[in-house]
């Protein structure tokens, strides 16, 4: 995903989720510790917590709205590692594509064991990144980078959308219908060496 993916991402969970809280997760801070983000993609790290109260938790996580801190942690867990740019080691060897390569994210949640209704609650979770996904797979604005950037560009392990593929009409991508932005400078993590 791309940062105006994860921004139109974000904006998926706003409009599910009310009371979401992004968590910039830089594997040393605690909980409480985490800075809070507007979005996803104003995270400098790489990982990024999604906090979004389990069904039963809402009254007692108001308190991290209310604060802007988190400090309760929800029972179910959303975790997001953003996509990178991966360059080669290798230069001077012919590759199919070419470097860079919008690489995988990964997207993960965890629920206690033998809990059916964090196990829904997670599902829902999960069914909303489609919302923005091309064939389960790539952003569309990835989609839309890898088509023109030529025959020659591709995402992931040297995947692209297939051709007759058009940027679909979705108000998570319109900057005019919501109150954030990109940020300024990109932060999508790199690879490139």
């Amino acid at each position: 995903m791309t940062e105006r993916d994860e921004l139109a991402f974000s904006r998926v969970l706003r409009e599910l989720f009310p009371e979401v809280m992004f968590l910039e997760d830089d594997y040393k801070k605690r909980f409480s510790q985490m800075r809070v983000l507007p979005a996803i993609p104003y995270a400098v790290t790489r990982r990024v917590l999604i906090v979004i109260p389990s069904p039963g938790q809402e009254t007692r996580m108001r308190l991290n709205h209310e604060t802007g801190i988190a400090m309760i942690k929800p029972e179910c867990r959303v975790q997001f590692d953003r996509s990178q740019w991966e360059d080669t080691l290798y230069p001077e060897k012919k590759w199919a594509f070419d470097h860079p390569i919008l690489g995988w994210g990964r997207f993960s949640v965890s629920f206690p064991r033998d809990d059916t209704i964090n196990h829904k609650f997670a599902m829902r979770v999960l069914r909303s990144i489609n919302k923005i996904l091309y064939k389960k797979t790539f952003g569309h604005d990835a989609c839309r980078y890898c088509l023109g950037g030529g025959p020659r560009c591709a995402l992931g392990n040297g995947l692209r959308p297939d051709g007759d593929w058009a940027f679909p009409d979705l108000h998570y991508y319109n900057d005019f219908l919501w109150d954030d932005r990109l940020p300024d400078t990109p932060t999508l993590p790199s690879q490139i060496t």
